[in-house]
């Protein structure tokens, strides 16, 4: 097995439940957004320039776009983004760890689990290789989601 397909299966797990997720994420956002979207219509009646400037300040063009398509639409292009950044960053991680000479990794040592914080420290071919995974959500247009931060230094001999 590649070290890309060990880090791939390592957060398969994580990333399937992240996926499955993805339906009722886009439903209590599509909820979120009309309901902003018709207090700012009272708030500002016949005021269409300060409605859009408000609207651009709380919900992102993306957020925006997503809700002019049907919900399934909606949840398809968020499935798309999400198969997306999971394979990035499975790919992001393996560079980094080329990059360094580190051809292979013992993966049976990560479990990455969904919603809950890891982190990981290993010594793999004279280099200290740590790995943390944080797991974030907002209210409104941010859905449970998870970042990823990768830090490979070389141990100098002693």
């Amino acid at each position: 097995m590649t070290l890309l397909e060990k880090l791939t299966a390592a957060f398969a797990e994580a990333d399937a439940k992240s996926i499955e997720a993805i339906p009722e994420d886009v439903k209590a956002n599509r909820e979120w957004y009309r309901k902003m979207a018709a207090e700012l219509r009272e708030e500002l009646p016949g005021h269409t320039q300060d409605y859009y400037k408000e609207l651009n300040r709380i919900a992102s063009q993306q957020t925006q776009v997503d809700n002019q398509h049907t919900i399934a639409q909606h949840i398809e292009r968020e499935t798309k983004r999400t198969v997306r950044d999971h394979a990035e960053r499975n790919l992001r991680i393996a560079k980094k760890f080329q990059k360094h000479g580190i051809a292979d990794i013992d993966s049976t040592q990560l479990e990455i689990i969904y919603g809950e914080n890891f982190s990981g420290a290993w010594l793999i071919d004279g280099h200290y290789v740590k790995l943390s995974v944080v797991w974030a959500g907002g209210y409104n247009i941010q859905c449970l989601h998870c970042r990823v931060t990768c830090k490979v230094n070389k141990r100098e001999a002693a």
